[in-house]
């Protein structure tokens, strides 16, 4: 499935914020996209094997891209699928142990993302 990514380049004078990663200040940033493709599986009440995990809510979203799809270092980065913007949320040590352990050979990075605000 395409995925468009959206996202804030810097602009001249901006500062990366070290605790979100995020670029502040500076002038003349502008809105980047990429498109790139992946797997998504939508949350609902019935699905089994996420919802196990707490941070794992009814109405996320998990998408899997293919391992080396950039995605740190893009200041407000968004994921536009089916028509719909997601941002990502943050996985808790359990999960991501084990979506390390289902990825094997790490062909691709899975990311728990939920609806923009």
């Amino acid at each position: 499935m395409a995925v468009e990514l959206r996202w804030h380049a810097p602009g001249t004078g901006a500062a990366m914020d070290p605790t979100t990663g995020a670029y502040v200040g500076g002038t003349g940033g502008t809105v980047q996209t990429e498109t790139v493709h992946g797997f998504w599986n939508e949350i609902t009440d019935g699905t089994t094997g996420y919802r196990q995990h707490e941070e794992v809510k009814s109405g996320d979203g998990v998408l899997e891209l293919p391992v080396g799809t950039v995605i740190s270092g893009r200041s407000r980065l968004v994921f536009r699928i089916l028509g719909e913007d997601w941002v990502q949320k943050e996985v808790g040590e359990s999960l991501a142990r084990v979506w390390g352990v289902m990825e094997g050979a790490q062909l691709y990075m899975t990311l728990l993302l939920k609806r923009q605000t």
